[in-house]
């Protein structure tokens, strides 16, 4: 049995933090003996904390001297190897310096940053499409192969409201881009739908700043109840005891899908082949052709143009199975 001592590092975003994550179970079962150690930014911290695949958790200031004091940190780990998983030149630096003799990155051509690839000294250039198999790709430098997308991650205990004698749908209302959020007038529409014609509960989530959203998807479908403020991980620990989730492609959907719920992504500016929800309970409904999946973060939203009818179809058919 190999004992080695892995660093993976993934600093942000929400999202892609938990892309990551089916990496790190398959580094755990494929080497079970091994130090599996990880370098992330404060605020995606939580989805990591308690991790039972995860022997330590290395938290970064971003600012200049935080990177130097972790480059020294993470240097006097003494790592056999260090895995780039994002290809920006500030998670590569990172890896670089971390004193692991074998650095595994993307190619050039596959980095974010493409100069991101001079730190590392063994590279893949993924095949695949979505970017957890992408993820996953890249542990083949280590002679694991597999597309399994295990999470195992770490919930609390939650308690659904009193009010509810059934499972609600819940709704995420929020997007960390402007073109990726469903508007909140939909979305009322899409609650009223589910509570009036389907006869099932909803529960509303939310992230910070995004109450006034909450409140109009209230207004418009009364029996809908808000959330409370939630931690990302008290949030996915009520998505597990969820029906079903809706929500447009962001970080708490990806965080629905972990947990295993059912789930309705609405999707507009992000390919959904490559970021949308990668599982066989889950349903991406798009906008009406022609799609472009221009990545952008502001400007035209399209995710807007979805049907509301669309949705609730979608919804039918991840709660029939």
């Amino acid at each position: 049995m190999i004992s080695l001592k892995i660093l993976i590092v993934r600093l942000t975003a929400l999202g892609d933090t938990i892309h990551t994550v089916p990496a790190l179970c398959a580094l755990r079962k494929d080497y079970p003996q091994a130090r599996i150690h990880w370098v992330v930014d404060r605020k995606c911290h939580e989805i990591l904390k308690n991790h039972p695949d995860l022997d330590k958790l290395h938290i970064l200031d971003p600012s200049p001297s935080g990177f130097r004091r972790m480059i020294a940190e993470l240097r006097r780990e003494r790592f056999d190897i260090a895995i780039d998983f994002q290809g920006l030149l500030k998670s590569a630096v990172l890896a670089g310096f971390s004193g692991a003799p074998r650095r595994l990155g993307r190619s050039s051509f596959m980095c974010r940053e493409p100069l991101a690839a001079l730190f590392t000294n063994e590279r893949i250039h993924p095949r695949e499409r979505h970017i957890i198999l992408q993820n996953l790709e890249l542990l083949r430098l280590v002679g694991i192969q597999t597309r399994e997308t295990d999470y195992r991650l770490a919930l609390p205990s939650v308690e659904l409201p009193s009010v509810f004698s059934r499972s609600p749908v819940g709704i995420h209302v929020g997007g960390s881009w402007p073109t990726k959020k469903y508007p909140a007038e939909k979305f009322g529409l899409v609650a009223r739908k589910i509570t009036e014609e389907i006869g099932l509960p909803v529960l509303v989530f939310h992230g910070p700043g995004e109450e006034e959203e909450v409140r109009t998807v209230c207004r418009l479908a009364p029996a809908a109840e808000p959330a409370p403020p939630l931690s990302f991980m008290e949030m996915a620990g009520f998505f597990a005891r969820c029906a079903a989730v809706v929500s447009s492609e962001t970080g708490p959907m990806h965080l629905a899908v972990a947990v295993g719920a059912p789930v309705v992504c609405l999707i507009g500016v992000t390919d959904p082949l490559r970021n949308g929800p990668l599982s066989p309970k889950a349903r991406a409904v798009l906008p009406p052709p022609p799609h472009q999946w221009t990545y952008r973060r502001t400007g035209e939203n399209p995710t807007r143009l979805i049907a509301v009818d669309n949705v609730i179809r979608a919804l039918l058919s991840v709660l029939e199975e």
